[in-house]
């Protein structure tokens, strides 16, 4: 489910009041929509409706056991090697309080290594890294390398780890 909300005046709202405001509408959505929902979407303009990133403040949920769960904002733009920071966001992040101390603080520091070892993704050779298919990589752009090698890196780690 996708909503836009034009011309709003919760936009210049801070970041955390946006945010809260957005998963009660997603909440609203789930519950009063007819079919089963996967995702649902929410966009706050400035203004009019438009592409602009910089007039609109954007908030993706999954759906999970009827419950919406906010997705953290990616860079889509981001270059060089994976951060820890980045690949937390995508994936460890989601592990929540399922891991303990020790074991998360072992998955931070294999993924630090593992992604410092594995360089830019642009420029990476798939052979070299664990869980990565060289036929589809070259196929990828170049957010979904970083995805995929997240992937991969957070997996390993958590092989590595446990």
């Amino acid at each position: 489910m996708v909503i836009n909300v034009a011309g709003s005046p919760f936009y210049r709202k801070a970041q955390s009041d946006l945010e809260a405001l957005a998963t009660e509408i997603a909440e609203q959505a789930i519950e009063f929509s007819t079919a089963p929902l996967e995702s649902v979407a929410i966009t706050f303009y400035e203004g009019e409706v438009s592409g602009d990133p910089e007039n609109m403040r954007e908030f993706i949920f999954l759906v999970v056991e009827s419950r919406p769960v906010l997705q953290p904002y990616l860079d889509v733009d981001a270059t060089g090697p994976l951060t820890l920071a980045e690949v937390q966001s995508l994936f460890i992040d989601r592990l929540g309080e399922s891991l303990a101390t020790e074991e998360m603080e072992c998955v931070n520091n294999e993924v630090e290594r593992l992604a410092r070892d594995a360089g830019d993704p642009e420029a990476l050779d798939p052979s070299r890294v664990e869980f990565l298919s060289a036929e589809s990589w070259s196929e990828l752009d170049a957010f979904g390398k970083r995805m995929i090698l997240a992937q991969a890196i957070t997996t390993n780690a958590l092989f590595t780890c446990n």
